[in-house]
């Protein structure tokens, strides 16, 4: 990775990859510690939000963990988890960086703020599921840098890596660090990329080895095709959620006070 460099006190630094990963993991406790004070309040209200939105998806029923994260998708795209009912796809100017889900409510997110929302909710409902920091793109050489975030989530005993942010594409294993779409039409793929991972202190070098391990086994199995995961799960869920629109609008005027607090608190802050 070569060495980084440094400008303080007008002099150059230089720093090794270890070094400058240190530094940015202390920099980065001290934003999350900071946030956690400043946000107080607002990170209480959100566990509430997200146990509530656990709440109406047990209502609403579901079959599986990706019949699940459908329906979170749908919520999100229609503007159900925003405060005034409207959802901007797009790089919101303000975040929470250890809760970045929350961005959600304000109305607007990309992302990584789709995959961390999800992420809340699924370990809210004690179902498996993790995000991935990747590279989306032509994938020519491995030191592509890390632009995309997906989630993983388990169906039937595999996992999946799920893109609710695009169109909920959803990727198998071709092996432990490549992904490919699901699809009849021209694969995308998907390069998962784990030393960032490690950088922001989401993980470490023993866990990512077992994850690659794990992903590697995964590359090995069968996985849904194309025809089945459209129809029966994206479509059906599709279909199912618009039948409830009365319901799910309710829900939105319900939450709609606490999500505007919430989002208030952020941009505000």
């Amino acid at each position: 990775m070569g060495n980084y460099i440094s400008k303080q006190k007008n002099s150059l630094i230089p720093y090794t990859p270890m070094e400058t990963s240190s530094l940015i993991l202390k920099e980065r406790k001290i934003i999350w510690d900071r946030e956690k004070t400043i946000f107080k309040d607002a990170l209480e209200q959100y566990d509430d939000f997200i146990s509530k939105i656990a709440v109406l998806i047990h209502e609403l029923g579901y079959s599986s963990v990706l019949e699940c994260s459908l329906m979170v998708g749908y919520l999100i795209d229609n503007g159900y988890l925003s405060y005034d009912f409207d959802f901007i796809d797009g790089n919101p100017k303000k975040e929470i960086i250890h809760r970045l889900g929350t961005s959600i409510l304000t109305g607007t997110g990309c992302c990584r703020n789709y995959s961390n929302m999800l992420k809340d909710v699924l370990s809210c409902m004690n179902e498996y599921v993790d995000t991935m920091f990747c590279y989306q793109g032509k994938i020519k050489f491995t030191n592509n840098k890390a632009n995309h975030m997906i989630n993983l989530v388990k169906h039937e005993d595999y996992i999946y890596g799920l893109d609710l942010y695009n169109n909920k594409k959803l990727f198998r294993f071709e092996n432990p660090i490549e992904l490919k779409e699901i699809t009849y039409a021209r694969h995308s793929s998907l390069l998962y990329k784990p030393d960032y991972e490690v950088l922001v202190g989401e993980t470490d070098w023993d866990t990512v080895k077992e994850k690659l391990k794990l992903f590697q086994d995964m590359s090995e199995k069968k996985t849904i095709g194309h025809f089945e995961y459209e129809k029966y799960y994206k479509r059906a869920v599709r279909n199912k959620m618009d039948n409830e629109h009365d319901r799910l609008f309710d829900f939105h005027e319900k939450t709609k006070l606490l999500k505007k607090e919430i989002a208030d608190s952020i941009i505000k802050k």
